[in-house]
């Protein structure tokens, strides 16, 4: 049986405007990485637009617990910006085997 890797990974850059809030890509995953160089980054969960996470300018940060890294959307605090994310499955989850 041939291997398959769960654990492939990818990273996009998507451009973001201030009071714009911006769907990431449909990529799925288990955990998004955030990086962004040049402002904060507001991270919303699709299950309530209107509450979010802060990623400070110059911080990685990861959200786990997400199967689709369209079920986040992201918008800068000021001005418009590129930023950075990376998907992937599995960082460090504890497995069992039997």
């Amino acid at each position: 049986m041939a291997h398959i890797n769960r654990n492939y990974c990818k990273t996009f850059n998507v451009a973001l405007n201030k009071d714009t809030v911006t769907k990431l890509a449909d990529q799925e995953c288990t955990e998004v990485m955030f990086s962004s160089t040049s402002d904060d980054i507001k991270i919303y969960d699709k299950n309530n637009p209107t509450a979010y996470f802060v990623v400070p300018k110059n911080t990685v940060a990861t959200i786990k617990g997400v199967t689709n890294s369209m079920d986040l959307s992201a918008m800068t605090a000021t001005g418009s910006h590129t930023i950075g994310y990376r998907t992937q499955f599995y960082s460090g989850l504890q497995q069992t085997f039997v």
